[in-house]
């Protein structure tokens, strides 16, 4: 009986009379998660940690990455604060759009510090669904939601061989989607076979892209008639038997048309000009040789990305297997590529360049079509006069609408709301 007066008492307006019990539960919240378990049960817990902050939220992350720098951009935009807690060195330099930034040693770590902030809601990214998610889904220090990247089981879905090497990460995933209270989602990968199998049914659910920083202004458009196409982020190696997500067979139809190719390292690329990197870029290497149209750049910080691929034509997220069908699938499962996403699309916006997709990547397609910034890289492979496809670029104030409508700024009350609702 006391446990349903207290749950039901405590989110309310406090009384005076009340004082004297709140300190002595608020007391507990500092105690050793062992002992406090063995007081009171998690839910009721859960119903004094509560405490009715408006406005905040708390990012939970292994590393952050640059999707928590933009969220806490966006949210304080509109006046939020945003924590982060986080275990090792955020991947960006810049945090002064977080309220707070506390560091915790380990997973169970991580849910102690999450209780000691006593707040409502606990936004988890998880690109891999990682054992601090877990833990954060187990503790329960409040409303948690998970924010993954790729959806392991569709990925996986129809290649034994992909399914044992990411049994663990399918294990983990699955797990935080059941005990979540909530998914917040990068694109809809989750929606695949979501019905036949039951995966994360009855869950409050968010689409909420990365989408663009839209801070700057574009620079003027070059006047020649080259073509220029960019590559950033990560992708295949046929060098290492990776020819179905690969992406150099395509890359090598466009420098044959004309089109210069411009490579930025991925951060876990090997580093430029290193003999790992001559080896698995051997056959760009050649291809450059041969046409001078192969161009070769080190890694850039996130936060510049944007500004140094300004200068090209077309952003690049094309694959081998899904351009040319007598390649066969063997790393990832093709039947899924309708509902994913692709974070590096937004980078190529903020840069003001044209975006150059795989057909089959309906959701993206959807997403950016309208604004007429979109090109199909798989029709215009079939069309054949690839050069000429690609000089008719995409006007300047297509691409500063495109930008403004794909904005952080204009979608981030939504996300806000989302939070609301879960309290």
């Amino acid at each position: 009986m006391f446990k349903q007066w207290l749950k039901q008492l405590i989110p309310g307006r406090y009384r005076p009379w009340l004082l004297g019990i709140l300190s002595f539960f608020n007391g507990l919240m500092n105690l050793p998660a062992a002992l406090r378990f063995g007081l009171l049960d998690r839910e009721t817990l859960f119903a004094l940690n509560v405490s009715r902050h408006e406005r905040r939220i708390v990012f939970v992350s292994e590393r952050p990455s640059w999707r928590e720098a933009k969220l806490a951009y966006g949210l304080k935009k509109i006046g939020w604060d945003v924590i982060q807690l986080h275990r090792f060195q955020p991947m960006f330099q810049d945090v002064s759009d977080f309220a707070e930034m506390q560091q915790f040693s380990s997973p169970w770590a991580a849910s102690e510090l999450a209780f000691k902030t006593r707040t409502k809601a606990f936004h988890t990214f998880s690109p891999n669904c990682d054992d601090t998610a877990v833990q954060m889904v187990t503790q329960k220090p409040g409303r948690v939601l998970v924010d993954f990247y790729d959806d392991f089981f569709g990925l996986t879905d129809g290649l034994p061989d992909a399914r044992d090497k990411f049994a663990v990460e399918i294990a983990k995933q699955e797990f935080c989607i059941e005990k979540a209270d909530a998914l917040c989602c990068r694109d809809i990968q989750l929606q695949y076979r979501r019905k036949a199998l039951g995966i994360g049914r009855h869950r409050p659910v968010i689409c909420f892209p990365d989408y663009c920083w839209n801070r700057d202004s574009l620079r003027p458009a070059r006047e020649d008639d080259a073509v220029h196409i960019v590559q950033t982020g990560w992708v295949g190696f046929e060098s290492r038997g990776e020819e179905d997500i690969g992406c150099f067979l395509v890359a090598r139809k466009f420098v044959d048309a004309g089109c210069h190719f411009h490579f930025y390292l991925h951060p876990t690329f090997p580093a430029l000009g290193s003999a790992l990197f001559k080896s698995v870029f051997e056959q760009y290497i050649d291809l450059g040789a041969k046409t001078g149209r192969v161009h070769f750049h080190a890694t850039v910080p996130p936060h510049e990305i944007a500004g140094e691929m300004a200068k090209y034509d077309y952003g690049f997220g094309m694959m081998n297997a899904a351009n040319f069908p007598d390649i066969p699938w063997k790393h990832s499962n093709p039947k899924r590529l309708p509902y994913c996403g692709s974070s590096r699309v937004f980078d190529y916006l903020d840069a003001g360049l044209g975006i150059l997709l795989d057909g089959n990547l309906r959701y993206m397609r959807h997403v950016f079509e309208p604004y007429g910034v979109l090109f199909n890289g798989t029709a215009i492979l079939k069309g054949g006069n690839i050069y000429e496809a690609l000089r008719q670029k995409p006007s300047r104030p297509a691409l500063v609408g495109a930008r403004e409508a794909l904005s952080l700024e204009r979608h981030v009350p939504r996300l806000a709301k989302f939070y609301e609702s879960l309290g």
